[in-house]
């Protein structure tokens, strides 16, 4: 697969290169993106296009009687190309709004509105995982958009039948071999945040204002890995047959392989509250809120949408 790293977070592998930015907390920064705050990240193999080998047929072996031969077989891989997308969280103020700032001037309202803007940044990017290039088709291909993760014909897909307001829960393995599902970064994990300038900028009306001009960006994308390191439990919705059960996550367990499960869970706080609701009984009324299932850790996110569209049984010809 991917070339050795050390296994780390993104907030273990981003390098903010921002002026006044040398004491920000990066993961404070990611606590409104828990999913990204707590996935391993990896380095692009390749600039802005990341490149890796998926073993797609296993070698053929068997056993055979003394003195007697029998076909030999090799494995095979496959190439996969990722291309990045620049993350982009840029943004401009009226100068002399920053410079009255009155907790430290300009400098100081930099800091905190660069910030600000990296964690909707990287909420934005947790979302592109989530919700693909239907939320922002500038963006990477995020999970609904990957192979095998389709159709409720795909293996790795599981329905509960829903028809409106509609969610998936994902189980993702994530492992620090970069094996399955991690992060990738262009330049070594950098987010540039360069230092601001001034430039005039047009208010709509065709008159120019002075403004300080604030770069931040990024090259972004995820690496599913094998064709086992995700599973989708869709078409969860609000009617009766239709939300969280145990019994549906055991299923959506059940598509991995014996040796290979997920390592977290993630879904929405609705998902989660359904979770719960239907463990209680007319004995047992009181039952607490799950953090994992099976032991198995439950993440639970914003990102993931409440309102997707059906995912449907095949692709339509």
């Amino acid at each position: 697969m991917s070339a050795d790293h050390d296994p780390k977070t993104l907030a273990d592998f981003l390098l903010i290169n921002g002026a006044g930015l040398a004491d920000l907390d990066v993961s404070d920064v990611l606590n409104d993106s828990p999913v990204i705050r707590q996935a391993y990240a990896q380095g692009s193999s390749n600039g802005t296009v990341h490149r890796y080998l998926k073993e797609v047929a296993a070698p053929v072996v068997g056993f055979r009687a003394a003195n007697a031969g029998r076909d030999h077989s090799k494995s095979e891989d496959e190439q996969v190309n990722i291309t990045l997308e620049i993350l982009d969280a840029a943004y401009h103020v009226d100068k002399m709004l920053a410079d009255s700032y009155p907790k430290g001037g300009a400098e100081a309202f930099l800091a905190k509105e660069s910030a600000r803007h990296l964690r909707a940044g990287f909420f934005a990017f947790e979302r592109q995982v989530f919700q693909g290039q239907a939320l922002d088709a500038g963006g990477f291909p995020g999970l609904p958009d990957a192979d095998g993760l389709k159709y409720l014909a795909d293996a790795m897909v599981i329905g509960a039948g829903g028809s409106a307001a509609l969610s998936s829960v994902w189980a993702i393995r994530m492992t620090p071999k970069f094996d399955d599902f991690s992060l990738v970064m262009a330049n070594d994990g950098e987010i540039n945040i360069e230092e601001a300038f001034v430039q005039l900028i047009e208010d709509g009306d065709g008159k120019y204002f002075p403004a300080y001009v604030q770069p931040i960006d990024g090259w972004t994308a995820i690496q599913i890995g094998s064709a086992y390191s995700v599973g989708r439990l869709a078409n969860l919705g609000t009617a009766d047959g239709t939300t969280l059960t145990d019994e549906l996550l055991a299923q959506l367990y059940d598509a991995f392989p014996s040796g290979r499960p997920p390592t977290h869970l993630v879904m929405t706080r609705r998902s989660r509250g359904q979770l719960r609701d239907s463990r209680r009984t007319d004995l047992v009324r009181e039952v607490p809120t799950p953090t994992n299932w099976e032991n198995i850790p439950i993440i639970v996110t914003d990102a993931v949408s409440n309102n997707e569209t059906v995912v449907g049984a095949a692709a339509s010809t």
